[in-house]
């Protein structure tokens, strides 16, 4: 009861209390002009991304809408934090979806900006209306955090929820692995107690879940592969692990690009689509996976080794031919002996210039997504990580 007397801020209070980016009033062509220069300015895009957003036009919001998502995955707390609040006012051309609400707020978190810890612990509390299932010390945790950050909001009500910090009563709600702690600490130490087994298995699994529901792309891929396995108590369902990698690899996810790209290749939860398995399975090779790297290599060769099963079989067969003409002395064509092709393929020198084509091409990559999204350019290759 005491928890939710004091939930007195919104969520939709609590992240629009925030003031404004501090340039959004510059001149629009000049933040655009900022943005797209060559390297980009964080800041500017994301002051670019916020004035499109809130300019009443759908179509503008939409550019908006992907500029502060870009500028977030690029590792800037205030685009994420912008992207949360566009998602949460639901603005029209924006596209977000409800998911995405506690994600980008999560995001900016753990980057350690205090007012979206403080957003995301009010979507925990009871009666919140987000898509979070109520969590009373996730939102503890998270407060405290915000409030070490020195957010007067979280402080205030971290004042009247645990007065005496982590020594009060109340902070037994929050859970083992801290709610706090950023969603890759929070996913090592999951995997460390899903290992250990025993009571901590659970607690290792609710954790995931948790972070799952934030839209946290590594834990939408654990849980898929859990689905995929029939591990921890869950069904085998290739459908919902596909959604899952699905869920994590559009999020830039590598594993869950190569499991999805793995999917359309073979049909496995989704329809049999090779050509779009051929470009997940590229996107993740071109983040540096190894692994990526050679299936997608594989795949590329797949129609001359299926070509060279092709004329093996018929070799086969020819010669079978010949044994039966021969038997009974009647005469045959003469058969050219055929044998598949071999590959010299230098893969190691491919991995190389893989990753000196990577280090040449991240800059041009930013620039390109910049003036993609803004109508600078029609074009942006699926290989863009920005894209």
């Amino acid at each position: 009861m005491l928890f939710r007397a004091i939930a007195t801020l919104s969520i939709a209070a609590a992240a629009f209390a925030y003031p404004a980016p501090a340039t959004a009033a510059a001149n629009e062509s000049e933040l655009r002009e900022r943005c797209m220069a060559d390297g980009g300015d964080p800041q500017a895009c994301t002051d670019y991304g916020y004035v499109l957003v809130n300019s009443g036009d759908p179509a503008k919001a939409k550019i908006g809408g992907k500029l502060l998502t870009t500028t977030c995955q690029a590792g800037f707390a205030n685009a994420c934090f912008e992207a949360g609040k566009a998602a949460t006012a639901s603005k029209p051309g924006t596209g977000f979806a409800d998911w995405e609400i506690a994600l980008s707020y999560r995001e900016a978190c753990d980057m350690d900006h205090a007012r979206a810890c403080t957003v995301l612990a009010l979507m925990y509390m009871p009666d919140s209306g987000s898509i979070l299932n109520h969590d009373q010390g996730a939102a503890i945790a998270l407060l405290e955090k915000a409030c070490r950050l020195r957010e007067p909001d979280a402080c205030t009500i971290t004042g009247k929820i645990i007065p005496a910090g982590r020594s009060d009563p109340n902070w037994k709600y929050v859970p083992a692995i801290d709610p706090s702690l950023t969603a890759p600490e929070q996913m090592k130490l999951a995997r460390s107690y899903i290992t250990a087994g025993g009571d901590k298995r659970q607690i290792g699994i609710t954790t995931v879940a948790r972070l799952q529901q934030e839209g946290w792309p590594d834990a939408h891929y654990e849980i898929a592969m859990w689905f995929r396995d029939g591990k921890y108590g869950f069904d085998k369902d290739p459908a919902i692990a596909s959604n899952l990698f699905y869920n994590a690899g559009t999020r830039g996810h590598v594993e869950g690009m190569i499991e999805l790209g793995m999917a359309y290749w073979y049909g496995q939860g989704r329809e049999e689509n090779q050509q779009l398995g051929l470009a997940y399975m590229r996107m993740a090779a071109v983040r540096g996976s190894e692994k990526a790297q050679a299936i997608y290599r594989n795949m590329l060769y797949e129609p001359v080794r299926q070509e060279n099963a092709r004329q093996a079989q018929l070799a086969a067969e020819r010669a079978k031919q010949q044994r039966w003409a021969s038997q009974y002395n009647w005469s045959s064509p003469s058969y050219g002996s055929w044998s598949p092709s071999r590959s010299n393929y230098d893969y190691a020198g491919e991995a190389r210039r893989q990753r000196e084509f990577e280090a040449r091409q991240d800059r041009s990559n930013w620039n390109n997504a910049m003036r993609y999204h803004t109508g600078g350019t029609s074009a942006c290759l699926y290989s863009n990580p920005y894209c």
